[in-house]
């Protein structure tokens, strides 16, 4: 089902509140050993131990910890292992900026300068230019149009795409 403007702009809000309470957590990393190995041992508990509460093998818990560590452990198994531990498994996404509203804002700014770039360029052409700032004006109208129209463009801009990092 797709959501209507409104609806998605009431969503964005509600969820934008809920993720409010967890800014605080958004720089926690994982420890260097993870969470697993990290947690167990800080509870004196063995890997045979933690073998025996998740009914695996020791060498499948030793395997478990160095998926972890790779990020390559499935969101099942860290939240299997989390039970074993006494322990809730907080699963989040937290948006770099203040709010999903920012960095919705912020991505249609983006492309609204990119929208907007090729008209200014023609007018400059032209001599028909005008000030900076009503160049900003015009589109910070536009960015606010793209996202009241809930344009798909907004996300056709790189800008902001995150930067994939080279091994």
């Amino acid at each position: 089902m797709k959501l209507n403007r409104k609806s998605l702009q009431l969503q964005r809000r509600a969820v934008d509140q809920k993720l409010l309470t967890l800014s605080p957590f958004s720089h926690l990393e994982r420890p260097r050993l993870g969470w697993i190995k990290v947690i167990r041992e800080s509870l004196l508990m063995t890997t045979r131990q933690l073998a025996e509460r998740m009914e695996i093998s020791q060498a499948t818990v030793t395997e478990m910890e160095k998926r972890e560590v790779s990020q390559r452990i499935t969101l099942q198994t860290l939240k299997r292992a989390a039970s074993a531990l006494n322990c809730n498994l907080v699963y989040a996404l937290i948006p770099k900026a203040a709010s999903l509203e920012d960095t919705l804002t912020q991505q249609a700014l983006l492309a609204a300068t990119s929208v907007s770039g090729s008209a200014i360029h023609s007018m400059e052409l032209e001599n028909q230019s005008v000030s900076s700032n009503e160049t900003q004006a015009q589109i910070q109208e536009q960015a606010e149009e793209l996202k009241q129209k809930a344009d798909r463009r907004i996300w056709n801009t790189p800008q902001l795409r995150p930067k994939r990092k080279r091994k």
